[in-house]
């Protein structure tokens, strides 16, 4: 009875050391997905903001290029109107110009500016050198003794509207049209910025339409590179789906790569049969997936790995014909590579191999029991494997077959 109780109290105690095991394990990936995300998103947020800024910086450039073209073609004009404005043709239009000024009637004026400061562009271009302006003389603000005059804000010269002759008027004119020149070039500047910004937004909308092309032509090309290289198959210990790395022996991830997606359903199996275990004192059997059978010993007609002798073969060259495990296969495709210093052979030098009961080669009806290393590492069965080796001279001196049948027994 004590012996039970102690047993009975080592199994709780294991029971429990597990599930504690379990629970740290799975606090640990919780944990560890948590910074990832926190990660990912600080990644995230971080190329947002120098996409933003790389964008404003773009746009506050434009924008001061822009600026320094407008004063230049502003000065530009001016020089050129300056020269224009000795011709007869320029002469007429400011006369026609100092007329239109000096028959403006200053009480109209008055009333315009008293109604609305800001509408005095309608008695002058805005930008123009002269404005007109509002002034009560002697400080008293009445509307009776309230009159506008015209001020060039640059030499500050001064003239009553209701005081100005011909002549100030044609001074005022000059500007006027050169204003107007002035405000057409803008105009037509203005038409090739918005020409340009669109081109530039089309540019910006172009090129990020040809980047999510890519980034999906990228994603399919990875996708498929991912598909190649990994293989789904069951850790010896845990028992758990690990994905192992082709090109890279050595890792064996508990997760599939982010890159695949929605497409892991897509990820090659190794087996979905026979599976190589290991129990919690090391020693190795061997299980089946879809009964929940298992065996020390490897089952019959299922042929092992040439190498390492435990694992399913998956893998057979073309050249010796000997088969190989994933394990035993990404580990020579590695070596290979460094004592090449180049790519490993091409995937055409091997062949894939499902992990099931190995069929007779030379009649194809009855399961193989024997392997010959001689016979370029073909399966036969009893009858085939006798009638090959028991004819032919040259055959009698091969090496010890190895056999696929009463290996272990079924526990």
């Amino acid at each position: 009875m004590e012996i039970e109780d102690k047993l009975s109290a080592a199994v709780a105690a294991k029971a429990l050391a597990s599930a504690e095991r379990g629970r740290r394990r799975s606090f640990i990936e919780a944990t560890d997905r948590v910074h990832a995300n926190r990660k990912l998103q600080k990644q995230k947020e971080e190329r947002i903001q120098y996409k933003a800024s790389r964008e404003r910086a773009a746009e506050l450039e434009a924008t001061q290029a822009w600026t320094a073209i407008r004063e230049q073609v502003a000065v530009e004009v001016r020089g050129t109107t300056l020269t224009w404005l000795d011709t007869r043709d320029a002469k007429d239009q400011i006369q026609t110009e100092a007329n239109r000024i000096f028959e403006t009637d200053a009480k109209w004026i008055r009333s315009e500016l008293e109604r609305d400061p800001e509408n005095s562009a309608k008695i002058l271009p805005k930008g123009c050198l002269w404005k007109v302006f509002l002034e009560a003389p002697h400080g008293i603000v009445t509307r009776k003794l309230t009159k506008a005059f015209y001020l060039n804000t640059v030499t500050y010269e001064k003239h009553w509207c209701d005081e100005v002759v011909l002549e100030d008027c044609q001074g005022i004119a000059r500007e006027v049209i050169i204003q107007a020149r002035i405000d057409e070039a803008l105009e037509r500047l203005k038409e090739k910025q918005n020409e340009w910004e669109l081109q530039r937004r089309q540019n910006i909308a172009a090129t990020r339409i040809q980047m999510m092309f890519r980034c999906r032509q990228v994603r399919i090309v990875c996708c498929r590179i991912i598909r190649n290289s990994f293989i789904k198959r069951i850790d010896p210990r845990s028992g758990l789906i690990v994905y192992f790395n082709l090109d890279r022996p050595q890792d064996i991830r508990r997760k599939p790569p982010k890159m695949i997606g929605s497409d892991e359903s897509l990820i090659s199996v190794e087996s979905s049969t026979w599976v190589y275990r290991q129990d919690t004192h090391g020693a190795g059997y061997y299980e089946r997936l879809d009964s929940g059978e298992s065996s020390v010993g490897p089952p019959d007609h299922y042929i092992l790995c040439t190498r390492c002798s435990v694992n399913f073969v998956t893998r057979r060259t073309t050249t010796s014909g000997a088969r190989y495990c994933i394990g035993c296969y990404a580990c020579i495709r590695a070596t290979s590579r460094k004592e090449a210093g180049a790519i490993v052979e091409e995937e055409s030098g091997w062949t894939k191999m499902p992990v099931q009961a190995a069929n007779c080669m030379i009649c194809r009806n009855s399961l193989a029991d024997f392997i010959c290393t001689d016979c370029n590492h073909d399966a036969t069965c009893t009858r085939c494997f006798n009638a090959i080796h028991g004819r032919l001279a040259k055959n009698k001196i091969h090496c010890s077959p190895i056999p696929l049948v009463n290996r272990l027994n079924v526990v």
